[in-house]
């Protein structure tokens, strides 16, 4: 069984966990605007800002990241790389981003 040939099963999980990348990147970095545009005060120092986002800007660029390389393998019909990549790097963000904030 060549799990690189070409199938819609392949494709869609493919695309799920594209999309779930992508989502993922908006969140976080909408988060980072949310936290810098929220807490504007004389009282808060910018380091403090940066501290508290400092794991979504990490997390996101890891998914940044994770959605490019699987953009590149979808778009060469490796579905299956793709797919494994973009899952992992999603679980592997999420673990991080949890275990940053505690």
């Amino acid at each position: 069984m060549d799990f690189n040939k070409p199938n819609p099963l392949y494709k869609t999980w493919a695309i799920v966990g594209l999309v779930a990348l992508l989502i993922n990147v908006c969140y976080h970095f909408m988060v980072v605007a949310q936290i810098k545009y929220q807490l504007v005060s004389d009282f808060i120092p910018r380091g403090i800002i940066w501290d508290i986002a400092k794991a979504n800007i990490i997390v996101g660029l890891l998914h940044l990241t994770g959605l490019c390389l699987g953009l590149i393998f979808f778009v060469k019909k490796k579905y299956t790389t793709s797919t494994v990549l973009c899952l992992s790097i999603f679980v592997l963000g999420e673990v991080y981003f949890f275990f940053a904030n505690y």
